[in-house]
């Protein structure tokens, strides 16, 4: 045996990490964390730990459905609009007709989705790709949506305070296009402004702040709001000593990213800036 049949260290090294794919996540999953405690020393304990176990299990097994997906040729896109739509009929769902029967219409809703994907795959002959990403579309909010003929607004689909009796008119325009989206903008700059001189000149009396009590305990609360970029969804669940015990934030760039790339569709490279920035989303907040 020469010198150069001998394998090196490093090639033992390699050789192993070939044969087995996951020691190099563990590994830096391990220096993540170490890191981590440098960083902030006294953040690992047992509940930063069943809190990162809780946040994870979700992920996993939309990581594992992914995977068999993509094991049997195909792939899902919608899967991230699905869960969000879950998420969102079980927090609504379940503080009027409770947990159980919640999840339950949640996970129908899922399977409806998923048998219409799975209809147009198999029997329509259309490609997973498209057929699912146009199911991601469902998600599309705020100017981009309207921009798109959709009359879709929070303040009037789920009116709250002041929006219950006065209303703002909901702007739209038909081409869903750079012009549209800006267009829809210009109409809705007039309708902010005509909505807050009419409130200025029927302004109530009264105190201009209330005090704001605890906390209920052991409770789930959702909140929706007409942000510029579309609506904001709010999901809080407090524990029994009416402390936040999980608090998620849905951004409207969750769901409109998937409507910028399917404007970009066959486009030129130069015309990603004008319409990236009509959608004009936000990067941090699709990984709220």
């Amino acid at each position: 045996m020469t010198m150069t049949d001998t394998p090196t260290p490093l090639n033992r090294l390699g050789r192993l990490m070939i044969d087995q794919p996951l020691l190099p996540l563990i590994g830096l999953l391990i220096l993540l964390v170490a890191i981590l405690a440098i960083l902030n020393p006294g953040v690992l304990s047992m509940f930063w730990a069943g809190n990162t176990i809780k946040i994870a299990i979700p992920l996993a097994m939309l990581a594992a459905c992914q995977t068999l997906t993509m094991l049997t040729g195909g792939i899902d896109l919608s899967v991230g609009t699905v869960a969000t739509i879950a998420a969102y009929l079980t927090a609504t769902l379940a503080p009027m007709i409770g947990v159980p029967p919640a999840i339950a219409i949640a996970l129908a809703a899922a399977v409806v989705i998923g048998l219409v994907n799975g209809f147009g795959i198999a029997v329509c002959r259309v490609h997973p790709l498209i057929m699912t990403l146009g199911t991601a579309l469902i998600g599309l909010v705020g100017p981009a949506a309207r921009a798109c003929g959709f009359s879709r607004d929070i303040r009037n689909d789920l009116p709250l305070g002041v929006y219950c009796f006065n209303s703002v008119p909901v702007s739209t325009w038909h081409s869903g296009d750079v012009f549209a989206r800006a267009y829809v903008r210009w109409l809705e700059i007039q309708q902010s402004v005509k909505f807050i001189q009419d409130r200025l000149a029927a302004f109530p009396g009264g105190p201009v702040q209330a005090a704001v009590g605890p906390l209920e305990p052991n409770r789930l609360i959702v909140a929706m709001v007409e942000a510029w970029r579309g609506e904001i969804c709010h999901v809080a669940l407090t524990d029994g000593a009416g402390r936040f015990r999980r608090y998620k934030i849905v951004d409207p760039s969750f769901h409109n990213w998937m409507g910028l790339a399917m404007a970009l569709r066959g486009q030129a490279v130069s015309d990603f800036p004008i319409c990236n920035k009509s959608f004009n989303l936000s990067y941090c907040g699709f990984d709220l």
